[in-house]
Order: C-alpha cells, then structure tokens, then sequence
C-alpha cells in the first residue's frame, strides 16, 4: 500500500433564490389599478387591492450535507481506489403553497414547505501502467443515488397526476 487516506466532512448551506417575482418574500404585496364600479351610475374608480400575502415566518432554506471517503493506492500507484458515502438533507425548502383554496382569491408567497434527503455512495479504480513505450489507463466508476420527499405541502394539485407525495423519491408522481 503506498497511500491511505481517510477524508470527510460536514457543512451547511442556505438559499433564498427560488424566483425573482417577489423579492422580499416577508412583505404584502399591492396592486393598483383595477376599476371599482359604484353607485348607481356604476361610475368606476381607480383602486389598490392586496397581491399577495406577505410571510413574515419565511426562512432561507438550508442544506446539511456530509461525506467521508477514503482514497487507496497499491503497487507503486499503478492502482487507485476511492470510495465516498454522502448524505444531504434540503429543510425549509421554499414552494409556492398549494393547500390554499382558490375561492380565497388571493396568492400567498412561497413558503418553506418541504424537506428532501439525498443519499449514495461512490467508488472509483483507476488501473495505470507502462509497457515498454506504450502508457495505458483503464478506469471504472459507480455512484448510486437515492432521494426522498420527507414531508412536502400536500395539497390538492392544480392537475390531475400531479402530486409528489411524502415518502417517496422527488422524481414520484402519483394520481
């Protein structure tokens, strides 16, 4: 063995870029212009209705993820190996609420409404040698990665087969 490495680490993250419609996803957002008819000549006027909903419990969302691995070589290096186990775990994912009926007849900003988890592992063996003038290399890999909708706003979905539900994997939809 001429290398043995164990390595990992640990971190978090956060985000708040989910879409540019509302920048500031706390505040109430207004709207001007559309005409209020009344009296009895439903004579209209100008007026300022509320948008959307402000959220003042909104928090950016945040992603815990670590990894340990470990990188090998053998045979003075002319064989490699390296192997990696991870897990990220996505909480207070933003979305745009779908639990609200429509008959309210205003929107909400998104919400933090879902926490997703991602898991795998990886591994590579790397083969180098040298044969008089001739170098050759041969290499092979695998990764394998598994998702899971740990909770998520289920509301009703806005088109038939359209819902991801929890307990499942993100790229799951159900009727």
């Amino acid at each position: 063995m001429d290398l043995l490495k164990i390595r990992g680490s640990v971190g978090m993250t956060g985000t708040d870029d989910i879409d540019n419609t509302y920048q500031y996803l706390y505040e109430h957002v207004y709207n001007s212009g559309l005409g209020y008819n009344f009296g009895e000549n439903q004579k209209a006027f100008s007026g300022i209705y509320e948008g959307v909903l402000g959220n003042e419990n909104v928090s950016w969302e945040k992603e815990l993820q670590w990894n340990v691995g470990t990188d090998m070589n053998f045979f003075k290096n002319k064989l490699s190996f390296t192997a990696e186990v991870f897990k990220r775990k996505r909480t207070d994912i933003l979305l745009p609420r779908q639990s609200l009926s429509a008959i309210i007849g205003i929107g909400l900003p998104p919400s933090n409404l879902a926490q997703v988890t991602n898991r795998g592992f990886e591994m590579n063996l790397d083969y180098r040698n040298k044969i008089n003038q001739f170098n050759f290399r041969i290499n092979a890999n695998m990764s394998v990665a598994k998702n899971r909708i740990d909770f998520m706003d289920e509301g009703t979905p806005l088109m038939p087969g359209c819902a991801r539900p929890a307990g499942k994997p993100t790229a799951s939809w159900v009727t």
